[in-house]
């Protein structure tokens, strides 16, 4: 006995097909190249899609990296909503090994170069990390800066973290339109 059939709905079938082809060939690039999307919703860089390449150990100054927040800054990025629980931090470098940042009352400054202010309280007025002094970046660390918005919830509040938080680079693919520039509160 044979069993046939007669497709009714062919663009159905057409559609389905390609979504099939299209997922299969996401998911070959992803495992071959390392990469995956990230949709930023915090204003410290412009909102919108970042493709996610394979860290591969290397840094320049303005690479942009997606980390993992270290645990000493989750009561704030966590803790005050700023970030859903798990979230990577999206962030420029600012600073490598053997760089001197120094962080005042008023700004941070990167190898003596100004490279934004300093808040004393977020956007709830609930006070925010003091980091004041004269660092020097080491080995197998960076400082993560964002100049997209004055005051940023960065390296300038918390200092420089392990290259190991890193998870990949980042490439900013698709920008979401209507976006407002807001001061510290991530």
């Amino acid at each position: 006995m044979m069993i046939s059939f007669k497709m009714k709905e062919p663009k159905y079938f057409i559609l389905s097909l390609v979504v099939l082809f299209s997922y299969l060939g996401i998911n070959i690039f992803i495992r071959l190249h390392g990469a995956f999307f990230y949709i930023n919703t915090t204003p410290s860089q412009p909102l919108g899609i970042y493709q996610a390449l394979k860290f591969d150990g290397r840094l320049e100054t303005g690479d942009l990296v997606i980390f993992k927040p270290p645990q000493k800054i989750h009561p704030y990025v966590y803790g005050r909503g700023w970030m859903k629980e798990g979230e990577l931090m999206l962030k420029n470098v600012g600073a490598l090994p053997g760089d001197i940042y120094e962080v005042t009352d008023e700004a941070i400054m990167i190898n003596g170069q100004h490279v934004g202010p300093i808040a004393t309280v977020d956007r709830k007025g609930l006070p925010l990390p003091r980091l004041r002094g004269r660092f020097k970046v080491k080995e197998g660390e960076f400082l993560p800066i964002s100049t997209h918005i004055p005051n940023s919830f960065d390296g300038r509040y918390f200092g420089a973290v392990s290259t190991k938080q890193i998870k990949a680079k980042a490439v900013l693919v698709y920008k979401f339109k209507n976006q407002k520039k807001t001061n510290t509160g991530n």
